[in-house]
């Protein structure tokens, strides 16, 4: 058992360490939050879904055959899908989304 909480502990430090990625929060123009909103790197096949407070981290993990330059798709109904060009080199980004409302 102690052998099974050591391998993990050890793979979770190491994914920590080799991993990059993308963090951040999904708002409305309204500053409202956006709860449950898909995230997805169109290239890297990986996604996630934000929070109910609209918060969301979507990690990859470096050296694997990742592209440097990805695409960032997010969607929630009733908004347009956001969509913005990325780049997965230099470590964990940042970042505010807006959404834009499909009825005006």
């Amino acid at each position: 058992m102690k052998f099974v909480f050591t391998f993990i502990l050890v793979f979770l430090n190491i994914y920590v360490l080799f991993s990059q990625g993308i963090e951040g929060v999904i708002k409305n123009k309204k500053g409202e939050v956006l709860p449950y909103a898909s995230i997805y790197l169109m290239n890297a096949k990986v996604g996630t879904t934000s929070s109910e407070k609209g918060v969301f981290q979507l990690k990859v993990l470096k050296g694997i055959s990742y592209p440097k330059l990805d695409t960032l798709i997010v969607s929630y109904i009733g908004y347009e899908t956001y969509k913005k060009a990325v780049y997965l080199t230099s470590g964990d980004k940042k970042v505010k989304i807006i959404l834009k409302s499909t009825i005006n």
